[in-house]
């Protein structure tokens, strides 16, 4: 009698302990899955018509204006990169862009100039969904834009150089703004962002608005359209480019 109670009670306790540890193990994988961090990595190709002020001197101020019908003749280069990770509501944000642009301008009869600029931008930022669910986000964010801006101008009588100005300058903005993303379906979305700010340019604006499809959980191409505009100047240095154009990419997830 003694030996089937002590029996019992072993089985008993080695159930016991068992469902403890079931227990424990979906509570870890729980807490696992609500500290995981989700990562999209999301190249694009930017096609943007171009229309800047170009300052490399004193005395010195040339316009290049380009639509889409010279955007192939204008922009030497324009691409964009985009990563995000999220855990839950809290969003990090990174956008980093590069346009390199040049054209002949004239001057005045006789005289004419090559003018361009290399334009690099990298917004670091944070964000929290105010508003999150399995099918939609909207997240507020805040961060800081930094702008690198190199100009050139070179000045030609005929064929004869007379003159040639280079300059380049780095300055940081503040900047803050919203972002969303809605599926219709489970494989149709769409997404974009406002963003504006300002601090060492006199202000700074960015738009976004694409469409995407989804492979797979890990894949998804998006094609859309962006904006952008900066207006900053210091000294005989001046740049204000503004970009707008068809954006297409691809998303990965992990």
């Amino acid at each position: 009698m003694v030996a089937a109670c002590l029996s019992l009670l072993m089985v008993c306790g080695t159930a016991a302990a068992e469902e403890a540890s079931t227990h424990l193990n979906e509570s870890l994988t729980a807490t696992a899955e609500a500290n995981k961090w989700e990562w999209t990595i999301a190249p694009y190709f930017w096609a943007p018509s171009v229309s800047s002020d170009v300052g490399a001197g004193p005395g010195l101020k040339l316009h290049v204006k380009a639509g889409f019908s010279r955007i192939w003749d204008v922009i030497d280069f324009a691409g964009m990169g985009v990563v995000e990770a999220r855990n839950g509501r809290v969003v990090l944000f990174s956008d980093l862009d590069y346009v390199k642009f040049s054209d002949k301008v004239t001057v005045q009869p006789g005289l004419s100039a090559n003018a361009g600029a290399k334009v690099w931008q990298w917004t670091p930022a944070v964000g929290y969904s105010v508003y999150w669910s399995d099918a939609s986000n909207i997240d507020l964010m805040a961060g800081a834009r930094l702008w690198s801006v190199s100009t050139s101008a070179d000045v030609f009588l005929g064929a004869q150089e007379l003159l040639g100005f280079h300059g380049s300058k780095t300055w940081v903005d503040a900047i803050a703004g919203a972002k969303a993303q809605h599926a219709f379906t489970p494989e149709f979305f769409v997404s974009g962002w406002v963003l504006a700010g300002a601090g060492g340019s006199d202000y700074t604006w960015d738009l976004m608005a694409a469409a995407g499809y989804k492979f797979n959980p890990r894949f998804s191409v998006m094609a859309g359209y962006r904006a952008e505009k900066v207006k900053y100047s210091n000294g005989g240095f001046i740049a204000n480019p503004s970009f707008h154009g068809p954006i297409l990419g691809g998303l990965f997830k992990f």
